[in-house]
């Protein structure tokens, strides 16, 4: 079986760094601001908005100019470059269940891997901090969202089961969920 490649959607790669681009504009702004008002205080908020958006807009930015895919599906594995918390390469035999999950607005692939540490262990700092976050609204180990993906949630799901399955898995949800179409 061939490689699958799915892409993000340049429209929302563009228009998030047009906002982190923004952000930083913001913040240079309070800089400046508190420069000439002498007030440390709207100089440190502004200091941490730049920070926060420069990193936004970095991270956009990098994906749009990327000519890779963020979600690659092959016989070694997923291989999830979706978000900033990706999973990275989960091999097929590391996962236990697929499913489809609505969070907060938001669906998602879930992958549940049978070491449930699998991706905490993966990871140290501010990453490992927002996957415990996550851990307290799904119990997955990863979790890719439809909505950034330039592809039909179908077409996805049809060709994750065809790997899923070739692999000998059968504990699959994925085309219970009628509410993503496709």
């Amino acid at each position: 079986m061939s490689e699958f490649g799915y892409y993000r959607k340049r429209g929302r790669l563009i228009v998030m760094s047009i906002l982190g681009i923004a952000g930083v504009l913001i913040g240079l702004y309070l800089i400046g601001l508190a420069w000439s008002n002498g007030d440390i205080g709207i100089g440190l908020i502004g200091s941490l908005i730049a920070i926060i958006f420069v990193g936004v807009a970095i991270y956009n930015m990098r994906i749009l100019l990327a000519a890779s895919p963020v979600l690659t599906l092959s016989e070694k594995g997923i291989l999830d470059r979706s978000t900033y918390m990706s999973g990275g390469l989960i091999r097929w035999e590391e996962i236990e269940h697929i499913g489809i999950e609505q969070l907060q607005g938001w669906v998602f692939l879930v992958i549940h891997t049978y070491d449930r540490k699998l991706m905490i262990n993966r990871y140290s700092g501010l990453k490992r901090l927002l996957i415990l976050f996550n851990k307290g609204l799904s119990d997955g180990q990863v979790h890719i969202p439809f909505r950034l993906l330039a592809c039909e949630p179908g077409e996805l799901l049809e060709n994750v089961a065809r790997f899923y399955g070739e692999k000998g898995q059968a504990d699959t949800d994925l085309y219970i969920d009628s509410q993503i179409g496709g």
